[in-house]
């Protein structure tokens, strides 16, 4: 299909995070991803990203899930939130698998 559209893709490489294994300091990864939310690429208007890593389920899910869990953080400010269901629904997505064609 041939198109005149365009489109932007930005391309954000973590590369300090050794597989099967664990970032040294949160702090580098956090950084890394606020980088990654202030560029956009995160946002409900641009579409669905795509995250992974060389398994997809490790690094590229905890990106995931740290991005949620502070999204869910920061929009809780006054609200007194139950953190033992919290976990119980997280721990319930570590039962979901990827499904790669």
């Amino acid at each position: 299909m041939e198109s005149n559209d365009s489109r932007e893709v930005l391309h954000f490489h973590y590369t300090t995070w050794p597989d099967f294994g664990v970032p040294q300091r949160p702090t580098a990864f956090l950084r890394f991803l606020a980088d990654v939310r202030k560029s956009g690429a995160l946002d409900q208007n641009v579409g669905p990203p795509v995250v992974h890593c060389s398994a997809g389920i490790g690094r590229s899910g905890t990106f995931c899930l740290v991005d949620a869990c502070l999204v869910l953080v920061r929009g809780m400010q006054q609200t007194i939130y139950d953190l033992q269901e919290t976990i119980v629904f997280w721990q319930s997505l570590t039962k979901c698998y990827l499904i790669v064609d």
